[in-house]
């Protein structure tokens, strides 16, 4: 899974945009929640650009956050206004791609036994127990 480090320049947010929304929560409390819808667009590899990097990782902004377009603006071909970037971690060192190893099958103890009683089982010390 990757983390997505979403950075935005609250100057270019239209506030004209921001829509009030009330609901009733499961505790029957109304809630009035004030949203701003924006996209995250991944941009293509080859504008990938890192930001800062070290031996073994780099930060790389991948992502630009935009506006929401309406339809209307949609339909109009509005400009489209870029109000952030997404940035990730990317790990440089090479993983390890050897399969996880299995687990090993386990005795079960036959009824009536317990398994710390078994010759195989290094005997319990329970000095450090308080009581």
């Amino acid at each position: 899974m990757q983390k997505i480090t979403v950075n935005i320049d609250l100057t270019k947010i239209d506030k004209t945009r921001i829509v009030e929304r009330k609901y009733t929560n499961a505790a029957g409390v109304e809630i009035t929640a004030k949203e701003y819808k924006m996209d995250v667009v991944e941009v293509k590899p080859e504008n990938f650009k890192t930001i800062a990097s070290g031996d073994t990782w780099a930060l790389v902004k991948k992502f630009f956050v935009a506006d929401s377009p309406t339809k209307e603006e949609r339909a109009a071909q509005t400009k489209t206004n870029f109000v952030g970037d997404g940035v990730v971690f990317v790990d440089l060192q090479p993983q390890d791609t050897a399969q996880p190893l299995a687990q090993a099958p386990q005795a079960s103890p036959q009824a009536g036994t317990n398994p710390q009683d078994s010759q195989d089982a290094p005997p319990l010390d329970d000095s450090h127990i308080p009581f």
